[in-house]
């Protein structure tokens, strides 16, 4: 069955008989004046002229109709189209403490952190995707999710102010990031935890075994340096209250200490790296994780309507060289005729000469 995708277009189909009622008219008032005032042998030339004229008049309305069926886009017979979906589960495991404030890595850990994981996001294809921020405490910030702009959002929306509780704690942060995984279809899941490694917890080998049972990879991230730095500290408007002290009054100096992220990937087959100039390496971990079988998440099948309105155009085509081809060969029939003339004129004057 043939449909029309823009069929709207198709009312503009009625234009043409008014079209061509309205030339009808004002030819015919046009014959009748000039029958009036014309010899006999010009009204005959001229009767002539509008039937050839009628003619060309029955071609162009043929194809301003074709041209208007063309823009309705006309669509018949069926095609099936496969999309499939396939990918990796990866899990973000986002430091929150107050720590990731340090600058010793500039501007500071936070904010290179969530440039390289929106970076990383704007390249995959298809891998479904989870955030997880953590400090004493750990919560899911995005289910896995293939909506890459959105999670780009929610990673620039992270800090350490929403997190009251706060300190380090890498095994909670495992057991939240294991949740995310509940619900996939994914074959392979990985988790990449990015850190300055400083935990106070006490359930990291806990949190590994399960890990390891679920088969999930963890690759982490050492992100800081062993000089470390102050720690700035900022209201929820984005003022600076100064740096963090301890009881003492003295200003904190956070050091990086990445001895739970590398237990963290070593016992669960994973890959620890370190960062301590600003490079997350996260394109190196992908390379790395791609190799892992990718599963085909979601498969859709589409039946679409096949695009028909070039036939139309064809025929438009056509029917431009029926109303064009006749005066163009007429015109070059007549030039030839021409110089036809002038050629036997000058033999005839050669000959004379």
């Amino acid at each position: 069955m043939t449909i029309f995708y823009e069929p709207a277009y198709l009312w503009l189909l009625a234009v043409i008989p008014f079209y061509w009622f309205f030339q009808s008219k004002m030819t015919k008032k046009k014959t009748l004046l000039l029958e009036n005032i014309l010899s006999p042998t010009l009204i005959k030339k001229f009767h002539t002229h509008l039937n050839h004229k009628w003619t060309k008049g029955i071609l162009h309305y043929l194809m301003l109709a074709l041209l208007i069926v063309c823009l309705a886009r006309p669509q018949w017979g069926e095609t099936l189209y496969k999309n499939e979906q396939r990918g990796i589960a990866i899990g973000f495991l986002i430091d929150l403490s107050n720590s990731m404030y340090a600058t010793d890595i500039k501007p500071s850990r936070l904010k290179i952190l969530q440039l390289d994981i929106s970076s990383f996001l704007r390249k995959l294809n298809g891998d479904e995707v989870g955030l997880v921020g953590f400090a004493n405490s750990a919560f899911i910030a995005a289910p896995l999710s293939t909506d890459y702009r959105s999670l780009e959002e929610y990673v620039f929306s992270l800090s350490p102010k929403i997190i009251r509780n706060q300190g380090t704690d890498i095994g909670n942060a495992i057991k939240e990031g294991l949740k995310l995984f509940n619900n996939t279809a994914s074959e392979e899941k990985v988790l990449i935890l990015i850190s300055d490694g400083e935990d106070h917890g006490e359930s990291l080998t806990e949190s590994l075994s399960m890990a390891k049972k679920m088969g999930i990879s963890i690759y982490s991230i050492g992100l800081g340096t062993m000089e470390g730095s102050p720690i700035e500290l900022f209201d929820a408007e984005g003022k600076s209250l100064g740096y963090l002290k301890d009881k003492d009054e003295k200003i904190v100096m956070s050091k990086a200490n990445f001895a739970s992220l590398k237990k963290a990937s070593e016992d669960t087959g994973g890959v620890y790296v370190s960062s301590n100039t600003g490079d997350l390496h996260l394109d190196e971990i992908y390379e790395n994780i791609r190799k892992l079988n990718q599963t085909t998440f979601n498969e859709k099948k589409t039946l679409l309507k096949e695009e028909r309105y070039y036939i139309f155009l064809y025929f438009v085509f056509l029917t431009f060289l029926l109303e064009f081809f006749p005066q163009t060969f007429n015109n070059s029939k007549q030039f030839l005729k021409k110089l036809l003339r002038r050629k036997k004129s000058r033999s005839h004057n050669g000959g004379l000469l």
